[in-house]
């Protein structure tokens, strides 16, 4: 499969599951991907690009997924709640990688997080996407961070319905240590 397809076949599994805006917002404009490359000075890696081009406005899945985490060492799965794009009357994509933050990785830009703040990371040089826990790691450490996608359409791809979750009317209930230790307790 060719990266292109790679890239609408994660699209589509995305939209399987259904984007739901956190903000209604009908002002975004058509080139926000290319507003966030400006704004930053970045480059965005292609397939994140084109999820930004599908789904400008911050938001996050209809139903509450898990992200596994690649590294078999560690294992177990994260919650996404919400990706960041454009939002007119809140902190925005933009906002949110412009200012300097505690969290701030050279060369990696915050796309998301998981219902307790612990951000979701997107590699501008190699596309990875990575999940920090902040419990665990220290600010601006990159030996900390746990791979959840060899790319941001592998991070797509990589998703799953929570069978425990059901449609999100607000952040998911278990934590990631209730999580964790559910998936160490035999």
């Amino acid at each position: 499969m060719t990266q292109p397809d790679r890239v609408e076949a994660a699209l589509a599994h995305y939209a399987s599951i259904g984007h739901a805006r956190s903000v209604p917002d009908d002002s975004v404009p058509d080139d926000y991907p290319a507003r966030v490359e400006a704004a930053l000075g970045i480059t965005l890696p292609p397939a994140y690009r084109r999820f930004l081009g599908a789904n400008p406005c911050t938001g996050g899945p209809d139903a509450v997924v898990q992200s596994p985490i690649i590294n078999p060492d560690t294992g177990g799965n994260v919650d996404l709640l919400e990706f960041f794009g454009h939002a007119a009357d809140r902190e925005d994509l933009i906002a949110r990688n412009r200012s300097p933050h505690d969290f701030e990785i050279p060369s990696m830009i915050i796309v998301a997080d998981d219902s307790g703040g612990n951000p979701f990371y997107l590699d501008l040089a190699s596309g990875e996407v990575w999940f920090c826990d902040r419990v665990d790691t220290m600010p601006g450490d990159r030996a900390g961070l746990q791979l959840v996608g060899t790319d941001f359409a592998d991070f797509l791809l990589r998703m799953e319905v929570d069978p425990e979750g059901d449609v999100i009317p607000g952040p998911p209930q278990r934590t990631l240590w209730q999580r964790l230790a559910n998936w160490i307790a035999p």
